[in-house]
């Protein structure tokens, strides 16, 4: 999905998902999190498959939407730490070139560069169906023989188990196009308790209620409690992916909300 950026010591604009994870022991990155966990799962069905000490034979294919503000420097992070343990072919950057129509006042109202030309916003994840199609990404996938697509925002989804094989399994069973899986806002200052390795992750403590002591991941959850919205991840079959892709190419104003919820 769509990297955002922050600010660095120098001024320059880092990616987000490139910058340590505030509060976490270890000082990774969601970035570095994401690959290592890719590169468990597919240590994981090489054994669950040949057997122990088994090498891997299939790699999971990981694909990054990233914005012209962000894409050289991630590209940059990414080579600087050899893909943190990944191979370079398994790992694709593509940048989105595309951004939604600025609005403004109420109602919305459209804001013009010029006579003819609209002003854009910054690129978000809406952009991802249609910018997999211009791209090449989807001929790329179809080339690969990719049949399942799991999609989530690795910049902000410190929780996000990518390729997840039991939420990806369940659909194939199930025969769905797409699926969805999320956690309740409720949720989720506990589960990062547990990513903490607190042994404390009852709501009263992971919130830090008063009279309650205070939870050693109450410092984490406070500084990315901004991540909450994003706690979900995506299931498409290739098929529907493509459907959705050419869907919203011919209908781009149909993958924004116009008005606030």
């Amino acid at each position: 999905s769509s990297s955002g950026s922050s600010k660095d010591g120098d001024g320059g604009s880092v990616p987000r998902v490139a910058v340590g994870v505030p509060g976490l022991p270890s000082g990774k990155s969601v970035l570095q999190l994401t690959a290592e966990r890719i590169l468990r799962l597919q240590q994981l069905a090489a054994t669950a498959t040949f057997g122990r000490n088994a090498s891997v034979s299939r790699l999971v294919q990981w694909y990054i939407m990233t914005s012209p503000a962000t894409h050289d420097k991630l590209a940059a992070t990414l080579k600087q730490h050899a893909y943190f343990g990944l191979q370079e072919q398994q790992v694709t950057l593509f940048c989105c070139k595309t951004a939604p129509p600025a609005f403004s006042g109420e109602p919305l109202r459209a804001l013009q560069l010029g006579p003819s030309t609209l002003t854009r916003g910054t690129p978000g994840s809406g952009e991802v169906f249609a910018e997999l199609k211009r791209s090449g990404v989807l001929r790329s996938m179809r080339q690969r023989g990719v049949r399942h697509v799991e999609l989530n925002a690795v910049d902000d989804n410190v929780l996000a188990r990518p390729a997840d094989p039991l939420f990806i399994g369940f659909a194939m069973d199930k025969g769905l196009d797409a699926a969805a899986k999320v956690v309740e806002p409720s949720s989720v200052a506990a589960a990062y308790a547990a990513a903490m390795g607190s042994n404390d992750s009852s709501p009263a403590a992971a919130d830090g209620e008063q009279g309650h002591p205070q939870d050693p991941a109450e410092g984490l959850t406070e500084a990315i409690s901004f991540l909450a919205p994003a706690v979900g991840s995506y299931y498409f079959t290739f098929a529907a992916l493509d459907r959705a892709a050419a869907f919203y190419e011919a209908h781009p104003l149909s993958m924004y909300r116009l008005a606030p919820a």
